[in-house]
């Protein structure tokens, strides 16, 4: 495949999926939520940790990528 098709259909990728993520939460922001009004205070104590330790997963996979994005740069050969 050449890089520029490979281009072409990654960013259409990303495109969807990125408004398809905004359109979620816009939605879903004023939905009513009765799982979270159904669980009890130690409940909510354990989903707020768990909820903490995924950011930070989340978070630290963002930061590898960027950095094997800057140390190896695939995508180098798709700006000559």
């Amino acid at each position: 495949m050449k890089c520029e098709s490979l281009i072409y259909i990654l960013a259409k990728t990303m495109f969807v999926y990125f408004g398809a993520s905004v359109i979620y939460l816009i939605i879903t922001r004023f939905m009513d939520t009765p799982f979270e009004k159904s669980l009890s205070y130690d409940q909510k104590n354990i989903k707020r940790d768990s909820s903490r330790q995924r950011s930070v997963v989340f978070l630290t996979g963002i930061i590898v990528s960027m950095a094997v994005l800057f140390i190896f740069k695939p995508f180098e050969k798709c700006s000559e």
